[in-house]
């Protein structure tokens, strides 16, 4: 059963139906008082929204919260009570406050005035529903008769200082980006999502804070393609699409708006060219990830990292020599290690510190994330294998004394300790059978441009281009010869597609 309709949209668009079930249960429930005398009927503030659905309210809203709590979990019913309230108080009336202002003015030069404001609420209205916060109201002022006069009965210095606008959470985040018309509500939530798994916000609490990689990122982009990255840009471009869409306007013509400026922006960017041979660099995709390779590889075989992070120092000693300890970066992200090797070889894991001291070796406990942006605890020692799931809690274990892990009301990952939950611990990774040991790699086939590949057999080694002339004739090949054929068909493969790049159009 659905509890409320299509909840990706942002439409403001009630139903008939839907008004009078409202209705009907805003007069049941709170009396007739609360009812307006016309239903109240609400437009979108902005255009181009998408209005093919209802707004997001309650399929029957005679189905209360409570009559529901037992079917749903925690956070479904808070959600599905807010989204309740929140559509019944649309359709009731406004509150009413009683507002009183004392205005003192003093005498003498300058003349100096004071304004002292309350209010008392007189009828609830929405409010019956919605519910209402203590800092909404105002404390009331006692009633002052107009013209009396004011005594000064003390002086309170106070001083303060201009604060900084907060950090966004995720609610006010979405909330600016609506304003600025940049998004819809089916792309909040992944915009979100893919801020922090690629590491340009981190949380803290409710907080976003940006990362140095964020920072990094949005100065890049600013200096160099400033209209992609304009507040108005996204908002226009949703227009522009909008409008394609009711066939006001040709799509070639709105992607050559965008594309020819921005080819104007990337043209100004300097191209980064190899150490070695002096061609250019460009993106390249492996299991590890992106990186900048040579253009004539395999030819030339340099390779860089896409961000190169010089090595800096942390303030620590290395344990085992004393030298500085410095923070590197691996193929697997950042690590702890020596500034004295090969001499040292001390490394230890990189990550946020929690607080915790790691039960098996005293170590310290660090937050890390995984390559799809989810927290897991380690050991900062590479010499132990301490590993939680579960955040750490400040509370011990009255069998063990290992720190418990957020999981319920607080459950032990010892798994000596007879209160553990088996179910917590990492599964064993069971060593399964090595790739490419005890099969013989099978022979490539010819491709058929193979005779337009015979050209570039010149640039071969000697007993590549043999295993392939052997393989053009039909021979059975060897487990190494078969190994020979497929590198020397890949070769020229990419000697065939450099020849292409090389060749000016006619």
């Amino acid at each position: 059963m659905g509890l409320i309709t299509y909840m990706r949209t942002d439409s403001v668009r009630i139903s008939p139906e839907a008004l009078a079930l409202a209705r009907e249960v805003i007069a049941e429930r709170f009396g007739p008082s609360f009812l307006p005398e016309t239903p109240r009927v609400y437009k979108n503030r902005k255009e181009g929204v998408q209005d093919a659905h209802e707004a997001i309210r309650p399929t029957d809203p005679r189905r209360t919260p409570e009559s529901v709590r037992k079917y749903l979990s925690e956070e479904e019913y808070r959600l599905y009570d807010l989204i309740w309230r929140r559509f019944l108080a649309s359709q009731m009336k406004d509150a009413l406050y009683e507002q009183t202002a004392v205005v003192l003015e003093g005498e003498g030069t300058p003349r100096l005035l004071f304004r002292a404001s309350g209010s008392v609420l007189k009828f609830e209205g929405y409010l019956k529903a919605w519910g209402k916060e203590e800092e909404e109201e105002e404390p009331p002022v006692p009633a002052v008769p107009e013209g009396a006069p004011a005594k000064l009965l003390e002086i309170t210095p106070e001083e303060r200082f201009t604060e900084p606008p907060p950090r966004y959470t995720d609610a006010s985040l979405v909330k600016t980006m609506e304003e600025l018309g940049i998004g819809r509500p089916s792309t909040y939530a992944p915009t979100l999502e893919t801020l922090e798994k690629r590491g340009y916000v981190e949380r803290r609490g409710r907080t976003l804070l940006p990362t140095p990689l964020g920072r990094e990122v949005t100065h890049y982009l600013k200096e160099r393609f400033p209209q992609v990255v304009a507040y108005e840009f996204t908002a226009r471009m949703e227009d522009r699409l909008d409008e394609v869409e009711e066939g006001k306007a040709p799509w070639p013509q709105v992607v050559w708006e965008f594309y020819e400026p921005f080819l104007g922006e990337l043209a100004q960017v300097p191209k980064k060219t190899c150490p070695r041979c002096g061609r250019p660099l460009e993106l390249k995709v492996s299991r590890y990830g992106q990186f900048l390779g040579c253009t004539g590889y395999p030819a030339c075989t340099y390779t860089e990292p896409l961000e190169k992070r010089e090595a800096e120092p942390i303030g620590e000693a290395c344990p085992k020599c004393g030298k500085p300890l410095l923070r590197k970066e691996g193929r697997y992200g950042s690590f702890i290690a020596c500034s004295g090797y090969p001499a040292c070889d001390y490394t230890r894991d990189d990550g946020r510190p929690t607080g915790h001291t790691c039960p098996k070796c005293g170590g310290r406990v660090l937050e890390k994330r995984s390559k799809r942006g989810k927290p897991y605890y380690k050991c900062e020692e590479n010499t132990c294998d301490f590993l939680s799931f579960y955040p750490l809690l400040d509370q011990t274990c009255p069998s063990c004394s290992w720190p418990l892990v957020k999981k319920g009301e607080g459950a032990c990952i010892n798994p000596s300790c007879p209160a553990h939950d088996p179910k917590l611990l990492p599964a064993p990774k069971t060593p399964g059978p090595a790739k490419g040991k005890g099969k013989a790699p099978s022979p490539p086939k010819l491709p058929q441009d193979f005779e337009a590949l015979r050209a570039f057999l010149p640039s071969l080694k000697e007993e590549e281009r043999q295993a392939l002339e052997a393989l053009a004739q039909g021979k059975k090949l060897a487990a190494e010869e078969a190994t020979l054929a497929k590198r020397a068909l890949f070769k020229l493969r990419m000697q065939k597609g450099r020849a292409k790049k090389e060749v000016a159009p006619a």
